[in-house]
């Protein structure tokens, strides 16, 4: 039952970006500002950890953690690339239909010490909140990484356990 869940989530977001693709010229135009930065990864030392950056112009910087020294957090850069307008609107509109700007700072399941985390910080309109979930299932905010998810090219995504069966 919940991967059928899980499937319709995804065929959901599939089909909003698509929608947004195809979206009247008059949409809502992304602040200036704009700027998103995903990391997730595992916990335990020599696990991937990955992130993007994701500038209001669809400019974006994907990264990885050395993995012997993944808690380090110091990131190598391992490619650069765009994302067109819809796909940013696609992520902005997700942003807003989750209410990213009132999620807890932090999330995290209680007695699992090892296992997965992401964290989004977004800066848009003048303002910037942090959340991060730790091996935890977060519907409004692993809805967001899946919208940047559907959107990264197949060798740039930014996967953790909660949001892997999809």
């Amino acid at each position: 039952m919940i991967k059928i869940i899980k499937g319709a989530i995804l065929l959901m977001a599939v089909c909003s970006f698509f929608d947004f693709a195809y979206a009247a010229k008059d949409a809502v135009e992304i602040p200036g500002d704009f700027k998103l930065t995903a990391i997730a990864g595992g916990l335990a030392p020599g696990m991937k950890v990955s992130k993007v950056e994701i500038g209001a112009k669809g400019n974006c910087i994907y990264s990885e953690a050395d993995p012997g020294n993944n808690a380090a957090g110091s990131f190598v850069e391992k490619g650069r690339f765009s994302l067109e307008e819809p796909a940013m609107r696609f992520i902005y509109e997700t942003i807003i239909s989750n209410n990213f700007f009132s999620l807890e700072k932090n999330y995290k399941a209680e007695g699992v010490l090892d296992g997965n985390f992401a964290s989004l910080a977004i800066t848009m309109d003048n303002k910037t909140h942090s959340v991060r979930t730790r091996n935890i299932r977060t519907d409004r905010f692993d809805n967001i990484m899946i919208a940047v998810n559907i959107v990264l090219p197949a060798d740039k995504k930014i996967i953790y356990n909660e949001i892997i069966d999809l």
